[in-house]
C-alpha cells in the first residue's frame, strides 16, 4: 500500500478539511538508538563488517531504564538478540515508546538487548568496496544471505563482547525465516552457540498468505518489471515522505487503521493507534530486489524453498528443516490470530517439518486479536505474548545467569526441563 500523502490530504478534506494541529511524536525525527536515550536507556552502536564486506550497525540496550551506560556494561547479563524482518529495521523494537516497546520491555527484565540492521537497510547500507547507488552487487542478497552470513557472524561478534559462549535469539518475521534457513545448514554451530529462539509470527512457507497486495504483486510479478527496470534496491527510507506519513497518521489515525488492515493485521484494534505515527514515520527500512523476488516465489509455491534464478528452469530445492536442533535448542512459536503474512496453517506445516515423526520439540501459542505488527506495535491490552516471550527465555535462559558458567547451568536447566515433560 502506497503511502501517499496527497491521497491522505485529499482524504482530510472529504471528512470536512479539519485543520492538522497535532504536531508528530519527536521520536519520529530520531534514529532507534536515539529513541532509547531519549527514553532514559543506556544504548551504544557497533558497527561490524561482515566477511563479504557488508557493514553492519547494531543498536545495543545493556540495561534498564534510568541506569548509566557504565553501570549497565559492568553488570554481567545474558545477551538477547531482537532481529527485525522484511523491509524493517532495528527500529522497530523501541517504536512503540515506554513500557511495551519490545526492546525496552525486555531490557527491563534484566537482558542485555541487542538489535543488528541486516544489510540492505538504512542503518547497514554500506561496504567496504561496494556504493550501494551504483553497484549493482551490493544488492545480491536474500534471506538467505542474510541468515548465513549477517546472523551467523553478528552471533560471533556478540558472544566475543559479552564473553557469554550462548545468546538468546527472537525473531520477528523474516528474522525468523533467516534463523530457520541457518539451523537447518549448520545446525552444530547452534546447538553450541544458540541458548533459546523465540519466534514472533515466524515465516518460512507462505501458501496461506492473505495480504492482499502483496498476493497481487506476487501474482502480477512485480518484481520482474522492477528488473527490467533495474531498481536493485527496493523501498529505501526516505525521510521527507515518512514523516509526511507520521503527520497523516497522527491527525488521521484511522488512515494507518485502514493501511494495517489491508496489508499485515486484519483487525489492527490490537495496535497501539498513539504510535501509529512513528512507528510508520521509521518505515520502510530498505531490501533488495532479489529479496523482494524470493518472498514471491515463496508465495508461488507450497514450501521453504531456496532462491531461484529462473524459476522456470530450475528445481525447487526445499530447506532440510529436520536439521534443526530440537532438544539443544528450546523453540517457541507466538502466532497472531488476525496475521497476514504468517497464517496459522501454515506455521502448524512448519512445525511438523520440525518436529517430523510423534517427536514434538516445538509448539506455538495462538493470540486472538494479534496481527503481523503487533508484536512490534501492541497496544496495552495485548502484550500477553510479550508475558509469555519473557517467561519461556527465563526458564532456558535467565537473566542472572553468569557467563563463567552458563555452559553448565544451560545445560543442567535443559535436561531438567527434558526430565519434567517426560
Amino acid at each position: 500500500l502506497a503511502k501517499a500523502f496527497p491521497i491522505a490530504l485529499l482524504l482530510l478534506c472529504m471528512a470536512g478539511c479539519q485543520e492538522l494541529k497535532k504536531d508528530v511524536d519527536p521520536d519520529v525525527f530520531l534514529t532507534g538508538d536515539d529513541i532509547a536515550r531519549r527514553h532514559k536507556y543506556p544504548v551504544e552502536n557497533y558497527y561490524f563488517t561482515t566477511t563479504d564486506g557488508y557493514i553492519l550497525r547494531i543498536f545495543r540496550i545493556p540495561g534498564k531504564k534510568g541506569q548509566s551506560l557504565e553501570k549497565a556494561k559492568a553488570e554481567p547479563k545474558p545477551p538477547l538478540i531482537l532481529q527485525h524482518g522484511f523491509m524493517d529495521d532495528a527500529d522497530v523494537f523501541v517504536c512503540n515508546g515506554e513500557p511495551n516497546a519490545p526492546g525496552f520491555f525486555l531490557a527491563n527484565q534484566g537482558y542485555d538487548i541487542w538489535m543488528p540492521n541486516i544489510r540492505g537497510t538504512r542503518y547497514s547500507r554500506n561496504h567496504t568496496t561496494l556504493n550501494p547507488d551504483k553497484d549493482k552487487e551490493f544488492w545480491n542478497f536474500d534471506m538467505e544471505t542474510m541468515g548465513l552470513m549477517d546472523m551467523m557472524q553478528y552471533i560471533d561478534f556478540i558472544r566475543d563482547k559479552t564473553g557469554y559462549s550462548k545468546v538468546g535469539y527472537i525473531g520477528h518475521s523474516q528474522g525468523t525465516s533467516q534463523m530457520f534457513i541457518a539451523m537447518s545448514y549448520h545446525p552444530n554451530f547452534f546447538k553450541e552457540k544458540l541458548a533459546v529462539f523465540a519466534a514472533w509470527a515466524p515465516v518460512a512457507r507462505l501458501t496461506h498468505l492473505s495480504n492482499i497486495f502483496v498476493k497481487m504483486a506476487a501474482k502480477v510479478h512485480a518484481d520482474g518489471i522492477y528488473k527490467k527496470l533495474k531498481m536493485w534496491e527496493m523501498y529505501p527510507y526516505d525521510f521527507k515522505a515518512q514523516t509526511r506519513w507520521a503527520w497523516v497518521c497522527t491527525n488521521l489515525p484511522f488512515i494507518c487503521k485502514i493501511e494495517y488492515m489491508f496489508t499485515t493485521d486484519k483487525e489492527p484494534k490490537a495496535d497501539n493507534i498513539e504510535r501509529m505515527g512513528v512507528y510508520d514515520g521509521h518505515l520502510p527500512g530498505g531490501t533488495s530486489l532479489k529479496e523482494l523476488t524470493h518472498f514471491f516465489q515463496l508465495i508461488d509455491g507450497n514450501g521453504f524453498y531456496r532462491y531461484r534464478e529462473d524459476p522456470k528452469h530450475q528445481h525447487q530445492e526445499n530447506y532440510n528443516l529436520k536439521n534443526i536442533p530440537k532438544t539443544e535448542v528450546p523453540m517457541w512459536f507466538y502466532v497472531g490470530e488476525k496475521d497476514t503474512m504468517s497464517d496459522i496453517r501454515d506455521v502448524v506445516w512448519l512445525q511438523e517439518q520440525i518436529n517430523h515423526a510423534k517427536a514434538h520439540y516445538v509448539d506455538h501459542t495462538l493470540y486472538k486479536h494479534i496481527g503481523h505488527s503487533t508484536f512490534l506495535l501492541p497496544g496495552a491490552n495485548y502484550i500477553q505474548y510479550l508475558k509469555d516471550t519473557s517467561e519461556f527465555v527465563k526458564l532456558h535462559y535467565p537473566p542472572d545467569l553468569d557467563p563463567q558458567f552458563s555452559d553448565y547451568l544451560l545445560i543442567s536447566l535443559t535436561e531438567a526441563i527434558l526430565k519434567k515433560k517426560k
